[in-house]
């Protein structure tokens, strides 16, 4: 199937639960908002114990973020907007559990997951 996700979803996925949804450097194509957005509504096609796995060019930091715009001049393209876990954790603080694992100096891997609303 091909499909341009700024679309959502395509109907034929929307039918089931999901236990894990993966993604991989492809929504750094997305704002931060729709980012968000995306997130958003994969996380109402989770099962109760399913995870969102998103892998992609990513910072912990927005001044890491910077550094290596700066360290990148030649070849940074100004066309993407790649991910910054603290402002990602902030924007969706309040619908899921997130944590970001960096695996290099512009890369990581987010796990997200429903917010558990039983938790005290």
């Amino acid at each position: 199937m091909e499909w341009d996700l700024m679309n959502g979803l395509p109907q034929e996925l929307l039918q089931q639960p999901y236990d894990a949804i993966i993604s991989t450097y492809a929504l750094h194509h997305f704002t931060d908002e729709q980012k968000s957005l995306y997130i958003t509504q994969l996380l109402q096609h989770l099962s109760p114990t399913g995870k969102i796995l998103i892998g992609d060019v990513a910072f912990q930091t927005r001044e890491q973020l910077e550094q290596c715009r700066q360290d990148s001049k030649g070849y940074w393209d100004e066309d993407e907007f790649y991910f910054v876990h603290e402002e990602l954790k902030v924007a969706l603080q309040e619908i899921c559990e997130l944590t970001f694992y960096p695996l290099s100096h512009c890369g990581g891997v987010f796990v997200i997951s429903r917010k558990n609303i039983n938790a005290d």
